[in-house]
């Protein structure tokens, strides 16, 4: 099927594993006995390794793991079995929407044998080769509070140079962000690694309109955010992160782990021997709805300044 406008075009064809979406010489591969998006490419350049997922996880810090008789976040967390949720695809459609516009729906679930998350992910790739995804995931409320609520994927490594405009230069996180300061920053992801003696949780930045991954030839990611949100990135996995006691026994990957997240639980601080982030920063069990624009480029300090196009 080819869908023509004033010269632009998006084409898609079905196969047996799912669909291929190209637009504006990007080309999105979508595998829907998965459930999800694949890869990226615009030209040669790879942009999505492994796909971008549904995520509720974080490294534990030392604050999460603080209290006593297995009433820290952490042991909340593990209990409810957060980092060890079994996802499975419930449905899979796509359809044509218009002339500027190809949708697929993704209906998954996330689940143990103590908790369940429903999740939507609608992807609405635009004929520009912008990707629009909607996120919906309803939260059973009796559930603890969640460490975060977002978005994890692995892009290629190459894309180390980092841009955003929020808060920075430094790390922030909702409860501990006042001295970080809204504006245009500038990082590499090996200088945004914080080395704990433990490794946990580090490199967050708040408050994001938008974030660029790019390479030394200024290829790369642009995302924008429809409302402010977290971001990191790591030359390690969560589960290293979440599993290494001292940080030699980290492991550099060939991929960058990125994380964006809708909300972002506060690393408290009163003290460490009791659950004592305050309520107003944690993430509580219930729906929440997100949305982000990935723009894949080739020149990402002219994409940047290019507009949007969103479907509300």
């Amino acid at each position: 099927v080819q869908l023509n406008n004033k010269g632009s075009e998006i084409v898609f064809e079905r196969n047996n594993d799912g669909i291929v979406i190209n637009a504006s010489n990007r080309k999105f591969q979508f595998n829907f006995n998965q459930g999800q998006l694949l890869k990226v490419y615009l030209n040669n350049h790879e942009f999505i390794t492994k796909p971008i997922i549904h995520n509720i996880w974080r490294a534990p810090t030392d604050n999460d793991k603080g209290g006593s008789n297995g009433n820290s976040f952490y042991d909340q967390w593990i209990s409810a079995g957060y980092n060890n949720l079994l996802r499975t695809v419930e449905s899979v459609d796509f359809k044509k929407v218009n002339d500027n516009m190809v949708k697929v729906n993704v209906k998954e679930k996330y689940f143990n044998s103590k908790s369940e998350l429903i999740v939507l992910m609608e992807y609405n790739v635009f004929k520009n080769g912008d990707l629009q995804l909607n996120v919906e995931t309803t939260i059973n409320p009796i559930l603890p509070v969640l460490p975060k609520i977002g978005l994890s994927a692995k892009i290629p490594s190459i894309y180390s140079n980092i841009n955003w405009y929020g808060r920075g230069p430094h790390e922030s996180y909702p409860d501990r962000k006042l001295s970080a300061f809204i504006g245009l920053h500038k990082n590499t992801v090996d200088n945004m690694y914080y080395p704990y003696i433990r490794p946990q949780e580090n490199g967050n930045v708040t408050d994001l309109r938008w974030v660029s991954m790019a390479d030394e030839d200024g290829n790369g990611i642009i995302i924008f955010g429809k409302n402010t949100f977290n971001f990191s990135a790591h030359r390690y996995s969560l589960e290293t992160l979440s599993n290494a006691s001292h940080t030699n026994e980290l492991i550099n990957e060939r991929f960058l782990n990125i994380n964006i997240d809708h909300k972002m639980m506060g690393v408290g601080g009163d003290d460490s021997w009791n659950p004592r982030t305050h309520k107003e920063f944690l993430v509580e069990p219930k729906d929440y709805k997100f949305s982000y624009i990935f723009r894949f480029s080739n020149d990402i300090e002219i994409d940047i300044n290019k507009p949007l196009l969103i479907k509300n």
